[in-house]
C-alpha cells in the first residue's frame, strides 16, 4: 500500500528550511520534502538497483509528485483527526517493533542511533507513528472496502493481457495439408557441391567438427548437442541406402559423405560402435530450394486453397493432395497441440483462426502448410496465478481509489503550495 506518512526528519544541513506548503492549519517544510526525497533515492537503489546517480535525478524528477503525496497524507491525518480516530499505546508498540524489524534494529539503543540519525527523538517518532496509524485506519474505512475483485474481471485482464502470460496458449485441435518443395536437379547438385566443400573442410587435420556443426548444421534438434546422433542397429535400417552406406563404411573418427536422404545431403563422422549402438556426429544441409521449385509448390497449393474456398472437405482433399506420409491417411490429422508448440509465424495464423476455418497457405523452408482449426480450448490461469492477478488488480484500485478520496479531501481543504 501507498505509504501515509513519511518517518524520515532529516535533510542536508545546509538547506535553509521554510515553509513550502500550507495545509489547512498544518504545514509542510522544505526540510521535510528533503527527507522525503532522501527516502525515495534510497529506496531506488535499494529495491529497483538504481545507481545514485539515476536515483537522485529520478528523486529530483519526482520533487513535485512526492510533495502532492505528502499533502494528501497530511489531509488524511486531519480528516483522521477530525473523525477522532483512537490509536492505542499497543498499537504504537506494535508499529515500532515492525519498524525495527523491517530497519534491522535488534535493540533500543540501536532504534535511538538511527532515531538521532533522522534528527528525531522517541517521543516525536512515537507522535509520527500515531499519526499514520491514524490515517491508515481512516483509509480502512473508506478505501480498502472498495477494493472487491471479481471473477470476470479477473478473466477480462488475462484476455486483454495475454502477452503478459506467454506460457498461457490456447489449445488447438488441428489438420493439415503439407505441400513439399520438389527440388530440381539443379537445387540438388548446387546442394550436393556446397556439401563436399564442407566436407573437405571437416578433414583438414585441424578441423573442429563441432564447430563445423555449429556453422552449418541445419537440424537445430542435434546442432544444440553438436551434431550428436546417437542410433540403435534396427534404427540405422530406417535411413535410405545411401546413408546406411556411407556409415557402414566408416571407422571410428572417420567423416564420410555425402550421404543423400529425402530432404537433403549429411556428413557423418562416426565416435564409435558397438553391437548395441552406434554414435555419430552429423552435418545435415537441406536441398538449396531455387524459385523453380518453389513456384511449382505455390501452383499445387493454390489448387488446394481453391477446391476448399469451393467447399470440399478437408480431411479429403488432404488425403489426396497432401504430402505429408504421416497424416495424409487420417485425413491431415495433426491432434491437440498448443500453440506453444510452433513457430510465432504459425503461431499467429493459428491464433486468428475460429473453429471450421482453414488457414492460407503458409511457407516455410521445406514447404507449404495449409491448416484448418477443428476445435480450440482457451488457455486458463491456475488458481495461484488468479490471486497474483487479483492482488495485481487490487493494487491498483487501490491507488486509484486512495487518489479519489484525497483529493476529495483536498477540494473541501486550503492548500497552497510554494515552491521555488
Amino acid at each position: 500500500m501507498i505509504c501515509v506518512l513519511g518517518l524520515n526528519g532529516y535533510a542536508s544541513a545546509r538547506i535553509v528550511d521554510r515553509i513550502i506548503a500550507y495545509i489547512n492549519d498544518d504545514i509542510i517544510t522544505q526540510h521535510e520534502l528533503e527527507g522525503r526525497i532522501e527516502e525515495r533515492v534510497l529506496e531506488l537503489q535499494q529495491v529497483y538497483r538504481f545507481s545514485q546517480q539515476e536515483a537522485e535525478q529520478r528523486g529530483e524528477q519526482e520533487r513535485e509528485k512526492l510533495l502532492d503525496q505528502m499533502i494528501r497524507e497530511k489531509l488524511l491525518y486531519q480528516e483522521a483527526q477530525r473523525r477522532q480516530i483512537e490509536v492505542s499505546e499497543t498499537d504504537v508498540d506494535q508499529y515500532i517493533n515492525t519498524f525495527k524489524q523491517n530497519a534491522g534494529i535488534e535493540s533500543d539503543e540501536q532504534l535511538r542511533e538511527e532515531l538521532k540519525r533522522r534528527e528525531l527523538t522517541l517521543e516525536s517518532f512515537r507522535e509520527q507513528a500515531r499519526q499514520n496509524l491514524m490515517a491508515q485506519s481512516l483509509v480502512w474505512q473508506e478505501v480498502v472496502p472498495k477494493l472487491s475483485v471479481t471473477d470476470a474481471e479477473i478473466d477480462r485482464f488475462f484476455e486483454e493481457n495475454r502477452s503478459e502470460f506467454p506460457a498461457k496458449l490456447d489449445d488447438v485441435t488441428l489438420r493439415h495439408i503439407f505441400i513439399a518443395y520438389h527440388p530440381t536437379e539443379k537445387d540438388i547438385e548446387e546442394t550436393r557441391a556446397e556439401a563436399i566443400r564442407i566436407l573437405n573442410l571437416a578433414r583438414q587435420p585441424d578441423a573442429d567438427f563441432a564447430e563445423l556443426v555449429r556453422k552449418y548444421s541445419r537440424n537445430p534438434q542435434t546442432r544444440e548437442r553438436n551434431g550428436r546422433l546417437d542410433l540403435l542397429p534396427e534404427q540405422l535400417e530406417e535411413f535410405p541406402e545411401d546413408f546406411r552406406n556411407v556409415v557402414n563404411a566408416l571407422q571410428p573418427n572417420e567423416i564420410g559423405g555425402p550421404a543423400r536422404t529425402d530432404n537433403g545431403f549429411h556428413i557423418v563422422r562416426l565416435e564409435a560402435r558397438g553391437e548395441d549402438a552406434i554414435q555419430l556426429r552429423h552435418i545435415f544441409l537441406p536441398f538449396t530450394v531455387g524459385e523453380e521449385a518453389k513456384d511449382a509448390a505455390r501452383e499445387r497449393a493454390e489448387v488446394v486453397r481453391s477446391r476448399l474456398e469451393a467447399g470440399d472437405d478437408f480431411a479429403t482433399v488432404a488425403q489426396e493432395l497432401s504430402e505429408d506420409k504421416e497424416t495424409k491417411d487420417t485425413g491431415g490429422e495433426l491432434g491437440t497441440r498448443n500453440l506453444a508448440e510452433f513457430p510465432p509465424e504459425i503461431r499467429q495464423v493459428l491464433e486468428a483462426l475460429s473453429a471450421g476455418e482453414s488457414s492460407t497457405p503458409i511457407s516455410t523452408d521445406f514447404g507449404i502448410h495449409i491448416f484448418q482449426l477443428d476445435s480450440r480450448q482457451a488457455a486458463t490461469l491456475s488458481l495461484e496465478e488468479r490471486e497474483q492477478v487479483r492482488a495485481l488488480l487490487r493494487q491498483r484500485k487501490f491507488e486509484a481509489k486512495w487518489q479519489d478520496y484525497t483529493e476529495k479531501l483536498k477540494s473541501r481543504s486550503f492548500v497552497k503550495v510554494k515552491l521555488p
